[in-house]
């Protein structure tokens, strides 16, 4: 039986709120602040996992999520899933604040903004997923509620990988910032990559020992709450409607080059189909890249269309990212 919270904010935080209390249910109604920059202190071991395959596409869990940062689109799972279990051995309540990513240790605790309203919580990752293409994070129904995006079933996010210490993380909201690494969005290598041959046995070699645990979480329709007693907390809810909040842009990326007429190479091809293809460059570290980018798509679901479309013309490295 899950416990009631009686306060959590950010002082809850720092007062040291258990991972059981963060991950209970939260109360409907939302405050006018900011959703932490910090999370309880992850006791104890966290998984990392092998390389695995999920429908060809091969993901690294990454051993250290310290300064990982990304945007992209973040899906839900609730009912189909309700009651399994979580890759990390938990069971997976929909009500929970929790979250499935493909690549980051288990758990993870993870601030989270909808791009779309400002609205930010913190949720727990715990489980592995989405394994849809285009899809960065998969959070709960009731994360996706507080988020506000349960009825059009994605929405642009914003990742913050918290300190699993507990200390506060270093971000441009506080005086003293520190710049963050960035992480790719998928197949993110880990610091010691083994060989293909070496990864796909060892990746086949968990799927079985999982017993099909690695599934695809897309949710269809909004969920029925099941017969239990339904938990209400008097607590106030981590999320907000920030002041401010920069426009976004929704893209197609097919490469990234560091040759720039390799990738005016491939916008030709693209050209023969796609109007909008063009080659964005970028400076990571002091070296150039040519990213060829189809865009911007003004929403999700065109974003989808261009991406199947893309992988069918032959670029099955294609995926969506958010600017």
């Amino acid at each position: 039986m899950h416990k009631l919270v009686t306060a959590f904010c950010a002082t809850a935080l720092l007062s040291g709120c258990t991972e059981l209390q963060l991950a209970t249910h939260f109360t409907k109604e939302a405050v006018d602040k900011p959703a932490p920059y910090q999370a309880p202190a992850v006791e104890g071991p966290r998984k990392i996992g092998k390389p695995y395959q999920i429908e060809g596409t091969w993901y690294y869990p990454i051993a250290d999520s310290s300064g990982y940062t990304a945007k992209g689109i973040a899906s839900w799972y609730g009912k189909e899933f309700h009651a399994k279990k979580t890759a990390n051995g938990e069971t997976y309540n929909m009500y929970d604040v929790t979250a499935a990513h493909p690549t980051l240790p288990l758990p993870t605790y993870v601030r989270v903004t909808n791009l779309s309203n400002g609205r930010s919580i913190v949720v727990r990752v715990n489980d592995r997923g989405p394994f849809l293409r285009g899809r960065i994070i998969d959070l709960s129904y009731r994360a996706a509620q507080l988020l506000g995006y349960v009825e059009q079933g994605t929405t642009p996010v914003l990742l913050e990988a918290l300190p699993h210490d507990g200390s506060p993380l270093l971000t441009a909201a506080n005086p003293d910032h520190v710049p963050f690494k960035k992480y790719g969005q998928g197949a993110t290598p880990p610091p010691q990559r083994t060989s293909a041959s070496v990864a796909k046995a060892q990746a086949l070699q968990q799927q079985q020992q999982k017993g099909g645990s690695f599934t695809n979480r897309i949710a269809n329709g909004i969920p029925v709450e099941p017969s239990h007693p339904k938990i209400e907390a008097t607590e106030k809810l981590p999320s907000t409607n920030i002041a401010t909040l920069s426009p976004i842009k929704i893209f197609v990326q097919t490469g990234s080059f560091g040759d720039k007429a390799n990738a005016q190479k491939q916008v030709a091809k693209l050209s023969n189909y796609f109007t909008n293809a063009y080659v964005a460059e970028t400076v990571i570290n002091g070296k150039t890249f040519y990213r060829v980018r189809i865009g911007p798509v003004e929403n999700v679901d065109m974003a989808d269309q261009v991406l199947a479309r893309a992988i069918h013309e032959g670029h099955k490295q294609a995926i969506i990212v958010v600017d």
